[in-house]
């Protein structure tokens, strides 16, 4: 599957290039500038808007505690709805009319496509993605997330600890989702059984006939927890009909959880929800509370804070800007302190270049995440 995931990437790709979306810029019409731009392509938006403000929210907040680390350095949002499309323009602008530098994107689309145009164009690309896919054999695409794997490790082990070796899935068709199930399986203990029940495009929101096939299992089939990884608007449509039905368990998935909470008309149907999740203090959350008036995706927003502030202060002392160097600088860090514990740069041959924070296992309370215990 990955073969084919990498030659479909490729493909895709080479079509690009083909109608002329890649072309080289000089690095050294950025050495020569004062001012370094800084691009940043999220979804402020639409569906995945929650995350992309997250992230806008980490680097401005990160901006107003140390000022000093941003004085070279000036910050372009542009808003690509989490549409691959918006996200090639976005960066054809960043690139010809704004000359950024370094561009933060997120999601694994978004890495797998525009990993290759920033190593041709010379653009160090900090990618806010769990999937590790987009970042191997890139030279100038940096993760800003542990990957995939090491998410549902920890949730395996979770269940594991307390006995629970059967689960359901439920989930949509798409590259993430596909990471994430398949991590899963991969981390459940020796002997689990993990049946996945259905599979559904990312645009279907009818999940009645899956829960009455749950509601109608028998024994401990039924009692299985059960995980739903869906996006957002789907999660939110699948717990109402869960609801309505009166179907009941205890359900799991992905970070997603929490863009559906803070979305969702009731949020009371995503209480008690497990997903595995990056640490963050509970200082930095009470502040992240009081300066934006929630909490939602406040990982996305943690990891744009310390990335933010680790490119800050190397760029705010550096004469010029050369996005090999930079990169090749990262292995110094090393067990450094953040608002998401000490966290470490790491290159893996499979798994490409990343920053890798400690992970925890949270459950949804109100419309945000606290830790579940260990």
């Amino acid at each position: 599957m990955k073969k084919l995931a990498r030659f479909l990437c490729a493909f895709a790709i080479q079509s690009l290039l083909s109608i002329g979306c890649i072309s080289p810029v000089s690095s050294s019409a950025i050495d020569n500038q004062d001012t370094i731009t800084i691009g940043v392509i999220v979804p402020l938006t639409g569906a995945m808007g929650t995350m992309g403000t997250a992230v806008r929210n980490g680097i401005e907040l990160a901006r107003s505690d140390y000022p000093q680390l941003f004085r070279k350095m000036r910050f372009i949002y542009e808003d690509d709805q989490f549409d691959i499309k918006q996200s090639i323009a976005a960066y054809r602008k960043l690139r010809d009319i704004d000359e950024s530098a370094m561009i933060f994107g997120l999601g694994s689309t978004l890495g797998l496509v525009l990993g290759p145009m920033a190593d041709q164009d010379n653009i160090l690309l900090i990618n806010l993605n769990f999937d590790a896919l987009a970042a191997i054999g890139r030279k100038l695409l940096v993760r800003s997330m542990n990957h995939t794997r090491q998410y549902m490790q920890v949730l395996a082990s979770y269940f594991e600890t307390r006995g629970v070796v059967e689960f359901n899935v439920v989930q949509s068709e798409s590259l993430f989702f596909n990471s994430m199930v398949q991590s899963f399986e991969d981390s459940v203990a020796v002997g689990s059984v993990v049946d996945v029940l259905a599979r559904y495009n990312p645009t279907e929101t009818d999940f009645r006939a899956t829960i009455i096939r749950l509601k109608s299992m028998s024994g401990t089939k039924k009692t299985r927890p059960t995980g739903i990884f869906l996006a957002p608007e789907q999660l939110i449509e699948f717990l109402k009909q869960a609801q309505e039905l009166n179907f009941h368990t205890l359900f799991f998935g992905t970070d997603l959880f929490e863009t559906a909470a803070e979305t969702a008309p009731d949020s009371s149907i995503f209480q008690g929800c497990l997903y595995p999740d990056n640490e963050v203090s509970v200082a930095f959350r009470e502040r992240y509370r009081q300066n934006f008036g929630q909490t939602a995706q406040i990982t996305f927003a943690a990891s744009a804070y310390e990335m933010a502030i680790l490119f800050g202060e190397r760029l705010s002392v550096a004469q010029t800007f050369n996005p090999i160097t930079l990169v090749s600088e990262l292995v110094s860090v090393h067990n450094r302190s953040s608002v998401m514990g000490e966290y470490n740069f790491r290159r893996d041959p499979e798994l490409g270049m990343f920053f890798e924070f400690p992970v925890q296992v949270k459950k949804i309370v109100g419309v945000g995440g606290v830790p579940a215990g260990q």
